[in-house]
Order: C-alpha cells, then sequence, then structure tokens
C-alpha cells in the first residue's frame, strides 16, 4: 500500500519535471530568438543635438514664452499674459515707447551686432542681421508689458516719463545682454 503512494508520488514529480523541462526550453528558444532579432536589428545613436535658434522661423506662437529671463528672474515673476493685440489699439504710451525701441533697433542694432561679434572674433558678415533684428523686434511689445508690470509692483507709481525711461532702459539693456550672449554661444559653438 504504501509502495504504491510512493510510486504514484514519484510519477507525478516526475511528469511535473518534465513540463518544467519543456516550459524551460520554450522559454530559453524564445530568449535566444528575442536576443538573435534585437542583435541583427538597427540601431539608431544620437550622439549630440544641436539647436540652431537663429534658424528658427516661429509663425504662431501659443502659450508661455520666457525670453531674456534668468532663472531668478522665473521665479519672481508672477504670471503674465500678453493681451490680443490683433485687434485692440495699443495705448499711446505703449506705441510711443516701442517706436523709440523699435527706432534704437534700427539705428544701433547692426552697428551692436557688428561690435559684440568683433568682440568674439567672428564674423559679422555671416548673420543675418536683419532676422536677428526682427526677432527681437517681434519681443518688443512682450517685453514692454513685462518691465511696466515689473516697475509698477517694484516701485508703485511712476510719472509716464519715468516709467518710460526706466523700460527704455531696461530693454535696451536686455537687448544688449542677450545679443552678447548669443554671440558668446556661437564663439563657443565655433570653437567646439
Amino acid at each position: 500500500m504504501y509502495d504504491n503512494n510512493w510510486n504514484y508520488y514519484i510519477d507525478q514529480l516526475w511528469q511535473y519535471i518534465q513540463r518544467q523541462d519543456t516550459m524551460i526550453q520554450s522559454l530559453t528558444e524564445r530568449l535566444e530568438k528575442l536576443e538573435s532579432d534585437f542583435k541583427n536589428k538597427p540601431t539608431t545613436s544620437i550622439e549630440k543635438v544641436e539647436y540652431k535658434f537663429d534658424q528658427l522661423k516661429v509663425d504662431t506662437l501659443s502659450g508661455t514664452l520666457h525670453i531674456g529671463i534668468s532663472p531668478e528672474e522665473l521665479q519672481k515673476m508672477d504670471d503674465i499674459t500678453l493681451p490680443n493685440t490683433t485687434n485692440q489699439p495699443r495705448p499711446p504710451f505703449q506705441q510711443q515707447l516701442q517706436s523709440e525701441i523699435q527706432g534704437f533697433i534700427q539705428n544701433n542694432g547692426p552697428e551692436l551686432i557688428r561690435n559684440l561679434s568683433e568682440k568674439e572674433g567672428l564674423n559679422h558678415q555671416t548673420f543675418n542681421h536683419d532676422l536677428l533684428l526682427e526677432d527681437i523686434s517681434k519681443q518688443i511689445p512682450g517685453r514692454i508689458s513685462y518691465y511696466k508690470q515689473e516697475a509698477i509692483n517694484s516701485m508703485g507709481n511712476l510719472s509716464e516719463e519715468h516709467l518710460q525711461r526706466y523700460i527704455s532702459t531696461k530693454i535696451k539693456d536686455e537687448i544688449h545682454q542677450s545679443l552678447a550672449r548669443y554671440m558668446k554661444n556661437l564663439q563657443k559653438g565655433e570653437d567646439q
């Protein structure tokens, strides 16, 4: 009686081991096939990604855009949304200020680019001056709104003249710093 139970038990155990062995062989074959397919599959290797922002053209932009702002300023900044200016006339203050800064860009922009590029040892004739200045010009309305809000938040009520001078100075400094940073980045890119 005990002998039959042991035989039955060993027979069951043997069948179980056989099923396990069959399953292991099947899994081993599948693994080898996957490894073989993986080795034969062509791979794509991306070594370095470079962005050429001077070649980037943006027709429509939605969302939040932060240009010329350091991370420290970004943390202090409240959410600024620009009004839809396509149908709304600009107030005379903003029109006058924008006209002044556009004049600064047109009159001083090419010389500023030339001087900064020479300072970095770059050939200024390789730049599309018009494209750089156009890109800067497109950002002026947003920067006016930003610095106007900044002035109101930090200094309270200013006379229109003081406010205009403050905004104009800030934007002109920002233009200079942005172009200088752009030239330094180009210089670093050429050195590599």
